[in-house]
């Protein structure tokens, strides 16, 4: 897969910025997350740097690289997340974290999955970002402008798959001073069926192994289905 981005004749190009995965558990005491532990079970590099104090504690834990990889965790989730300016699709690595955390610990209870990519739009210098949210989103009402002020618009639909539920969040820039950028955040979530804990297991390695599947859901959403409606 090439790096994302994605340019269309009547739209602007979507850059995919940061990806997450999320395991949903039964428990899991995130106190046995450090870099130690992250580096010795190769679950990232082995010679992987700190970018920030960690924190470990039974209620919550994250620690964050220098290479853009985060990992979380609390008693309900585990996230294992990666960041870049761009991100490129190709060499994106918390899909295998994941599978190589379920590898390690088999009889965790995961309830569910979520891959969730973040991209922006970055728009044409003659277009005016906050417009072309309100124009593409919503029709002009009296709420549009209150107190003389035009307020900061989001945006979320849900979209119920036969195997997944996907959830896409929109929010326009609400810094004027920065580049013309809308931001999109897309939620696909997955249950796990209530099978036997191999089954289970074998069901989430399998969408794991999937992820870019659904990263390209994310290109072909934001791009065909919103950012193309920017500028028409």
């Amino acid at each position: 897969m090439n790096q994302m981005s994605v340019a269309s004749p009547s739209g602007p190009s979507v850059v995919l910025t940061q990806f997450s995965v999320v395991l949903v558990v039964n428990q899991m005491d995130p106190s046995i997350f450090n870099p130690d532990f992250l580096r010795l079970n190769q679950i990232v590099d082995s010679n992987a740097q700190v970018s920030e104090p960690p924190v470990s504690t039974p209620q919550f834990s994250q620690i964050s690289f220098g290479d853009g990889v985060t990992v979380r965790a609390d008693p309900g989730t585990v996230t294992f997340e990666e960041a870049g300016d761009p991100l490129r699709p190709q060499r994106i690595r918390p899909p295998a974290m994941a599978m190589r955390f379920v590898t390690l610990f088999p009889n965790t209870i995961y309830n569910a999955v979520g891959m969730n990519p973040i991209g922006i739009a970055i728009l044409d210098g003659a277009v005016d970002e906050r417009v072309a949210v309100r124009n593409a989103l919503v029709d002009a009402g009296r709420w549009l402008a209150f107190g003389g002020q035009t307020p900061t618009l989001g945006f979320w639909a849900a979209y119920n798959l036969p195997d997944k539920m996907m959830f896409l969040e929109i929010r326009e820039n609400d810094a004027p001073a920065q580049s013309k950028v809308v931001a999109f955040r897309l939620n696909i979530h997955r249950d796990l069926p209530e099978t036997d804990q191999v089954g289970r297991n074998q069901r989430l390695i399998s969408v794991l192994a999937k992820w870019e599947t659904d990263l390209t859901d994310f290109e072909d959403l934001v791009t065909q289905c919103v950012v193309r409606s920017f500028t028409q």
